[in-house]
């Protein structure tokens, strides 16, 4: 609002009548009729106004308010960057600082090479002008929701299944970063719910959280020695007969029950 009393000559906050009183003064001084210009006859009218009529004030503050507008990218275009070209149709009232023959409607394009991905918006200010008036716009970039990786306070988390061997006895799984494959050292005993935190370049870290411990089926089974390490008495060669495959898959089932 300082502008406005600056543009009547006020240095400061006044009454309501040393407003009109300095009105009157400039407005007389700047008329067209007394060889005064146009524009500035307009700009003074328009601080008047802005400073002694609420209903107009509010007018013109919603015409000038910035525009935001929403774009959505994907996660791995917010990380490896992405030139993204966005057309705006801004129409511009009219008002006392624009005649209604200036008051139109036009197309602006602006061109952003949007990258930096950090768990928040990305924002980029700009601004368009016809005439004298400008208008801010605000570009709100939004990170649509990916399949596979969430956001987390610490960077982004990713869910795995594990087998029971591996649940056990430890061991490396290869986990899907978006910068290529890593491997993963699970420790025995791990359960349902346990976190494993690998670098994630800038990112911060990729929390690999352990959703799910895999039952080997019945055909899995056969013929595989290492899951005699768990104390089952199976014999290989017998591994057809069907009781004694449904009796190793209710041991796994108890295993799996303790996660």
């Amino acid at each position: 609002m300082s502008d406005f009393w600056s543009d009547l000559g006020l240095s400061g906050v006044e009454d309501l009548s040393k407003i009109k009183k300095a009105y009157r003064e400039k407005a007389l001084a700047s008329h067209p009729d007394r060889g005064g210009s146009e524009a500035e006859f307009r700009r003074i009218h328009h601080a008047y106004k802005m400073l002694t009529d609420p209903s107009y004030r509010h007018k013109e503050e919603e015409v000038n308010r910035p525009v935001a507008i929403e774009v959505y990218i994907t996660l791995e275009q917010a990380v490896f960057g992405v030139i993204v070209n966005n057309e705006v149709s801004k129409a511009f009232k009219a008002s006392d600082s624009m005649p209604e023959a200036q008051a139109q409607t036009q197309l602006f394009t602006f061109r952003h090479h949007v990258k930096g991905w950090a768990g928040r918006p990305i924002v980029i200010n700009e601004s368009v002008t016809i005439g004298k008036i400008t208008k801010s716009i605000k570009f709100v970039y939004l990170v649509s929701e990916h399949q596979r990786y969430k956001p987390h306070p610490r960077g982004m988390v990713v869910n795995e299944a594990i087998d029971v061997m591996t649940a056990l006895k430890g061991g490396a799984i290869e986990v899907q970063t978006l910068f290529g494959v890593k491997k993963v050292r699970i420790k025995p005993g791990t359960n349902v719910g346990d976190e494993y935190a690998i670098s994630h370049h800038h990112l911060g870290v990729l929390i690999v959280r352990i959703s799910g411990i895999k039952v080997p089926s019945s055909n899995d089974l056969r013929g595989q020695e290492e899951y005699k390490d768990l104390g089952i008495d199976w014999n290989a060669e017998d591994a057809a007969d069907r009781k004694e495959m449904e009796d190793l898959q209710r041991t796994f089932d108890r295993i799996v029950l303790r996660f």
